[in-house]
């Protein structure tokens, strides 16, 4: 009889941890902190892990500015491997390098049709895919 209740005592106790452990998840945020063009750092509680950027190639089909943000939307090429030929969109921000054969560029100089290599850290929101968070756009066209 002593050993069922202590059974018991235990299974419930595991329970609480199981439960305990999803709600610390849940509610502690992650945080994303930029630390260079091709990697970052994401932050979950008092843990840090390092995220190096994922690179692919894909043509801009659409340019849109609104309210001072410039968003991108391109097509992964079919080079790319299978999860990065999709439709993809993001939002160029001020500390976000526009290259060109090793120049900087400025925003103005990207095109619908040019072909280009985005380098982006974080998350891609697939339902929607929006990229979180783009750090570089190699524009690959000779000319521009």
């Amino acid at each position: 009889m002593k050993k069922n209740k202590i059974n018991i005592i235990l299974i419930t106790i595991c329970i609480l941890l199981c439960i305990c452990i999803v709600i610390i998840s849940i509610i502690i945020p992650k945080q994303l902190i930029q630390i260079s063009n091709d990697e970052a750092v994401v932050k979950y509680g008092n843990y840090e892990y390092y995220v190096y950027g994922d690179e692919f190639y894909a043509e801009i089909e659409n340019i849109k500015a609104s309210g001072g943000t410039t968003y991108i939307y391109v097509k992964g090429l079919d080079i790319n491997d299978i999860n990065h030929r999709g439709n993809y969109h993001f939002i160029v921000y001020n500390d976000t390098k526009l290259m060109w054969h090793y120049t900087k560029i400025g925003l103005s100089d990207l095109k619908v049709g040019q072909t280009l290599s985005i380098t982006s850290v974080g998350t891609v929101r697939k339902s929607t895919g929006l990229l979180n968070k783009v750090t570089r756009i190699n524009i690959l066209n000779d000319e521009i």
